[in-house]
């Protein structure tokens, strides 16, 4: 942008008729620029601030009339976007067509971390509803329009008014306390590595999108020293049914009344077989080999995913599939 050094200033000029009466007035390469104020004390306290940017032998601009430092302070306030605002422009664009599940993954990521990246947390609304109103309405699109209740209409304003601009991801310690919040789970205790890896993944698609917006000049996650927490490979006993429990517990299904048979049969194929909810919802019997006796086989085709529970964390909404 073209800049100049020749700058002078004029006496303010008084216009009794304005609702603006004061006008500071300037020229930068003998182009006329000037504004206009309320009251004359204001004109004066405007006038000073660009005779001490003129002083201090900063280049103006010429198209503008402003110093360049100013002009350029007032172009990153108005291209700047918050963590939050950026979160929800991320879902938006993503949104349509996505799995259910994968939506419940962004707004579990992103709320995680969005209640820790703020400037202060003086006045911060109870943590649990500041989380639930994250996931269950900042990242969750298809309740935009609905009208929230006032508690989490209340949590959301402040989160809005108190999350860091993304630019402030560039430095590293914003960087460490990103991933110190996935790291854990609202109660303190360590999140799971698959859950912290999970969100991981998330949070740097999310970061990436902020380069391509012009809000990053590059992706901050590398530029941090940090441990991945170790994948625990070894199956706990204790949270797996043992062959015996499994029979004694698809015995009592098949008990309950008609759904009974069609029960064992859900829960059947996802203990020997190893197979997802959705991929048993899909599976057809023209895709079964089912001998009288012995192992049959079932030809895995596809998969129907419906997303009905929050995750992990208690007491969230769920974010609906469309």
């Amino acid at each position: 942008m073209p800049t100049s050094y020749k700058v002078t200033f004029w006496d303010h000029r008084h216009r009794p008729d304005r609702r603006k009466p004061w006008m500071v007035r300037w020229t930068v390469n003998g182009r006329e620029f000037s504004e206009s104020y309320l009251t004359k004390t204001q004109a004066d306290g405007r006038k000073a601030e660009l005779l001490i940017a003129a002083a201090s032998h900063q280049p103006f601009d010429t198209e503008t009339g402003l110093p360049l430092a100013e002009l350029r302070k007032r172009q990153e306030e108005q291209n700047s976007v918050t963590w939050y605002q950026h979160g929800r422009n991320y879902v938006e664009a993503r949104w349509d067509g996505a799995p259910a599940k994968t939506r419940t993954t962004w707004a579990d990521a992103l709320a995680s971390v969005t209640f820790e990246l703020v400037k202060t947390k003086t006045g911060m609304p109870d943590k649990l509803l500041v989380r639930r109103a994250l996931y269950g309405w900042a990242f969750n699109v298809n309740r935009w329009t609905d009208e929230p209740p006032t508690d989490v209409a209340k949590a959301l304003a402040w989160v809005a008014r108190n999350s860091v601009d993304v630019s402030e991801l560039a430095d590293p310690k914003m960087v460490r306390r990103l991933l110190a919040a996935i790291s854990v789970k609202l109660d303190g205790t360590k999140a799971a590595a698959s859950t912290v890896l999970r969100k991981r993944r998330i949070l740097n698609h999310v970061l990436g999108r902020a380069i391509e917006d012009g809000l990053l000049a590059a992706n901050p996650l590398p530029s941090v020293q940090w441990q991945p927490p170790r994948t625990e490979e070894e199956v706990d006993p204790e949270y797996v049914m043992s062959p015996e429990q499994a029979a004694a517990m698809l015995e009592a299904v098949g008990r309950q009344g008609r759904r009974g048979p069609r029960l064992v049969a859900f829960f059947g194929c996802m203990y020997y077989a190893g197979m997802r909810p959705g991929e048993v919802v899909h599976l057809r019997k023209d895709r079964c080999v089912l001998p009288a006796e012995g192992w049959g086989k079932l030809n895995l085709n596809g998969n129907s995913p419906v997303s009905d529970h929050p995750g992990p964390t208690a007491a969230r909404p769920t974010v609906p599939a469309a």
